[in-house]
């Protein structure tokens, strides 16, 4: 086991001239305008991370890399906007003792033992090979929600080290939760202040797409206790109560509106793709929240034990199609901009 800490890959991108590429194009730059998509032969100049030029018979400049494509195809880079690196290890582990029959059981028989087994290393070869997957999948930047709950301190430097290896950008937190008791969750919330100041004391470098953004990031609400906390489970369950099957989202986005606008939000729009935003306050510095409202779809209620748009409460458990994956992360994110329009 190597006990010394590495520094991290420098992550300053050399300048590059890609020529003859078909470049792919998804939609506008513009992010509420219609889909567009397009396919046309270019040159593409990159310098500090960013697409600076686009034409036909671009001249490499001084200290550039030319690379001649040959008309292979460049399409922008996949977004992963919920990752768990420190499960990339996971697959081959041995399988639970007993078989899991709820959410709760998957967490403590698998999850749970597996991220108290993570250190330093283990986080890194995590990140490392997370990182390596998403860069085959042309994945670019990579939202990542860790936790390692035996070995917290500077863990997000240690994922930060794996992507940065590879080369991908990410925005990083570190999973708040009560489970570990008050005196772990204070080391979670330590860890979490700490990333958020070292990413906003490094400031971004002029002209250049930084690496790195922070985040803050909770557990499951089940696992976060406090007496706003328990204002969540109603409008858990009122998210839960509006089907949202991929590609019918549109009836739970017109209630989150309502929602977002009832919490205080300063800003709440829909885009052109029919994303939901909100926004609170008009810092210079943004902290961003994300979540995926679509659900598969229920193809058989009769093999559910209660119905699967009612949110019904058991033993402090909410039960519904998209309680957990992820229509709970929304109903935290609108709670925590209530509280913060509280404050």
């Amino acid at each position: 086991m190597n006990d010394q800490k590495q520094n991290r890959p420098a992550t300053d991108p050399q300048p590059l001239l890609l020529k003859n590429a078909n470049v792919l194009d998804y939609l506008p730059v513009a992010m509420d305008a219609a889909p567009a998509p397009k396919v046309a032969r270019a040159d593409l100049r990159i310098a500090g991370g960013r697409i600076v030029e686009r034409g036909t018979d671009l001249a490499p400049a001084k200290g550039e890399t030319l690379i001649d494509v040959n008309g292979q195809s460049v399409i922008p880079g996949h977004i992963n906007t919920h990752h768990h690196l420190y499960s990339t290890l996971a697959p081959g582990m041995p399988a639970p003792g007993r078989t899991p029959r709820n959410f709760q059981d998957i967490l403590t028989e698998i999850w749970w033992k597996l991220d108290r087994t993570l250190d330093s290393e283990t986080n890194r070869m995590s990140a490392l090979a997370g990182a390596w997957n998403s860069a085959r999948c042309g994945t670019t930047l990579v939202f990542d929600h860790h936790s390692s709950l035996t070995s917290v301190g500077e863990s997000l430097d240690d994922i930060e080290y794996g992507l940065a290896t590879i080369g991908i950008r990410g925005c990083l937190c570190y999973e708040v939760t009560d489970r570990g008791g008050p005196g772990s969750r204070d080391t979670t919330l330590a860890e979490s202040r700490r990333y958020l100041e070292k990413v906003r004391n490094a400031g971004d470098k002029a002209g250049k797409v930084p690496f790195f953004k922070s985040m803050a990031g909770a557990h499951a609400t089940f696992f976060c206790i406090g007496e706003r906390a328990r204002r969540q489970p109603a409008l858990l369950r009122r998210i839960v109560a509006v089907p949202s099957p991929s590609g019918g989202e549109e009836d739970v986005v017109r209630l989150l509106e309502k929602e977002m606008r009832d919490a205080g939000f300063d800003e709440v729009r829909i885009d052109g793709l029919g994303n939901i935003l909100g926004r609170v306050g008009n810092g210079p510095r943004v902290l961003a929240f994300d979540a995926h409202i679509d659900t598969v779809d229920v193809s058989d209620p009769s093999q559910w034990n209660c119905d699967p748009y009612e949110g019904q409460v058991e033993d402090g458990l909410i039960y519904g199609r998209g309680a957990v994956d992820q229509k709970a992360g929304m109903a935290c994110m609108i709670e925590a901009a209530r509280i913060m329009k509280e404050m």
